[in-house]
């Protein structure tokens, strides 16, 4: 069998493996697979399957380390590659998302933040004066 032909057959072998996971867990699996490879392009560069793995460990560990459990965690940032990071990062934490639009008038951000009972909000300093916790 040809070399290319076994790795085909590793690769749909860890296809398959994936739809069993959690999309966190996948993410992490993809970082173990590609590392190096480009996961996203976009503005302000390019991010790494490794880079976005790190990143959202980054972010699962400070809410872990605030003790942040099983709520709702606001996220404000831009359209780049801080967006995934950040939104695995809660996932991989146990809490759920509550992802925010940088277009929405303050008002509307903070009532959503009100009502979803965020205990956290996530942002970049561009956007700290948007809306607060």
């Amino acid at each position: 069998m040809s070399v290319f032909l076994t790795r085909v057959k590793e690769v749909r072998k860890f296809q398959r493996s994936l739809s069993t996971l959690a999309l966190h867990n996948r993410l992490d699996n993809l970082g173990k697979l590609r590392g190096e490879s480009v996961a996203i392009l976009d503005e302000t560069g390019s991010c790494s399957y490794s880079k976005l793995v790190e990143n959202s460990n980054l972010v699962a560990k400070a809410l872990e380390d605030e003790k942040v459990q099983a709520g709702n965690v606001s996220f404000l940032c831009g359209n780049d590659a801080t967006y995934p990071s950040i939104q695995f990062g809660i996932w991989k934490s146990g809490n759920c998302c509550v992802p925010l639009f940088k277009e929405h008038p303050s008002k509307s951000l903070q009532y959503y933040v009100d009502d979803s009972n965020s205990k956290v909000l996530i942002t970049s300093k561009s956007f700290v004066d948007k809306v607060t916790v």
